[in-house]
């Protein structure tokens, strides 16, 4: 299995754990579902994080192989978040998205 497609799995599968708890109308039933996942969506989160680090760190040597300064600093730094500033609207539209698909999943239901 490639990275990417831990990536997808991994966000596939935390997509499938919301979904399924937007299913419970009583927010107690909801949180009770949600904390007999805890375990899972920790480990998801985890698998996650690791591949994303991968993905990052294979990026940094492919790319940098040459660079003689550190990559890694404790501050983003200004371009990171002008990044970010930049792709606000690409975030939005992501989360969006992905609220769309949680009320597609609830009206099928």
């Amino acid at each position: 299995m490639t990275q990417a497609q831990a990536l997808t799995d991994n966000f596939e599968a935390l997509k499938k754990i919301i979904t399924d708890a937007d299913f419970y109308c009583d927010l107690r039933k909801q949180l009770h579902f949600l904390h007999e996942k805890e375990d899972s969506v920790k480990k998801k989160f985890l698998s996650l994080q690791t591949v994303h680090k991968g993905i990052i760190l294979r990026i940094f040597s492919r790319d940098f192989s040459s660079l003689h300064t550190s990559l890694i600093s404790l501050q983003p730094s200004e371009d990171v978040c002008h990044e970010l500033k930049e792709n606000e609207s690409e975030i939005t539209e992501k989360l969006a998205a992905f609220d769309f698909y949680r009320a597609e999943k609830l009206y099928q239901h």
